[in-house]
């Protein structure tokens, strides 16, 4: 019983922690601005200015258009992922051919590299290219993912090669096999 109770303590401890920047963002974007900058502290603001506040971030600059951006990118990128780490993940946990333990083991120490590492070579290569200040010099580097390719390895390892000679015998092709 203890026990329980102090995980349960030790979980929620963790999910105030994790919640804590997302109210004090909320609290502050009801806030007027002389009080978001008052020394004493108020999670409720005494006056709201939600209206008001988010008026001006939908008007003073291109708030949608924004936040349009992001999801195009983030849609591009999840896409470009997916035709990328899929397969190879697959080919990395189910197919079996020479090399695949090296190819793994460069997918792993590709892990390791910090992402400011290659920054200036990306930059430059972007720019020799004429991309930069455009969507495909956000989407281009991020089109392949070591760890997304890692993980999806980790779960098609999961997949029972039963199911998978299954799939074959029914006659689905490799490539059937990995989108399905």
């Amino acid at each position: 019983m203890v026990k329980r109770v102090f995980t349960h303590l030790v979980l929620l401890t963790g999910a105030a922690v994790m919640l804590a920047p997302f109210i004090l963002m909320l609290s502050i974007s009801l806030k007027p601005p002389g009080e978001v900058f008052s020394p004493h502290f108020a999670l409720l603001p005494t006056q709201w200015y939600a209206v008001e506040n988010y008026t001006a971030a939908f008007t003073k600059v291109p708030l949608v258009r924004f936040l349009l951006n992001g999801f195009f990118v983030t849609l591009c990128i999840f896409a470009a992922q997916a035709l990328t780490a899929l397969p190879m993940a697959y080919a990395l946990a189910k197919l079996r051919w020479r090399g695949r333990e090296a190819a793994f083991a460069m997918v792993v120490l590709a892990l390791l590299i910090p992402p400011q590492v290659p920054a200036i070579p990306l930059y430059i290569g972007l720019w020799q290219l004429g991309l930069l200040n455009t969507y495909a010099a956000i989407i281009l580097p991020s089109t392949i993912s070591v760890f997304g390719i890692f993980l999806m390895r980790q779960f098609f390892r999961t997949v029972p090669d039963d199911l998978i000679a299954a799939a074959r015998m029914d006659g689905l092709s490799e490539w059937a096999i990995v989108w399905r």
